[in-house]
């Protein structure tokens, strides 16, 4: 077995397919641990002033091996998952805007779409978790229609 290791960028990890094998835990981070990490990755990233610095900030590892496209998450899943949701959180505040912007390059780091052997648009989401009832959620997360209860 070959060991890569690497350092992508989280546009880098996003532009491949990942999922959460059935034998992982389940996704159980909450507030604090969220917060945790946006707070690490804003205070290594930006001055007191909140202006962006030239600098790498170092979020964690993954590990993971890839089985025919897709890598199949074994570390590191609670934080692909937490950064996941917040692209899908930053897409959608950005489309609520009244001039949103173009958002085909953030929605790319989200789903992929392609033709089937049909000629139908299908999408595929970057993250699927294969743990019991995990995905539906995710990917009405992916889609931009998760409603909170």
């Amino acid at each position: 077995m070959k060991l890569n290791v690497t350092h992508p960028t989280i546009e880098e990890v996003f532009k491949d397919f990942y999922a959460v094998p059935a034998f992982q835990r389940e996704y159980v981070w909450r507030e604090d641990q969220v917060s945790a990490l946006l707070e690490d990755a804003y205070e290594a990233l930006f001055d007191e002033n909140g202006s962006p610095i030239e600098t790498e900030y170092f979020i964690g590892s993954i590990v993971a091996y890839k089985e025919n496209d897709v890598f199949q998450l074994i570390d590191g899943q609670q934080r692909i998952t937490t950064l996941y949701i917040v692209l899908c959180v930053i897409r959608d505040a950005l489309q609520a805007l009244p001039h949103g912007g173009d958002l085909n390059h953030l929605q790319g780091l989200i789903r992929d779409t392609y033709q089937d052997d049909l000629g139908r648009t299908q999408q595929r989401f970057r993250l699927e978790p294969l743990y019991e009832d995990a995905g539906e959620v995710l990917r009405q997360i992916g889609s931009g229609k998760f409603e909170a209860a």
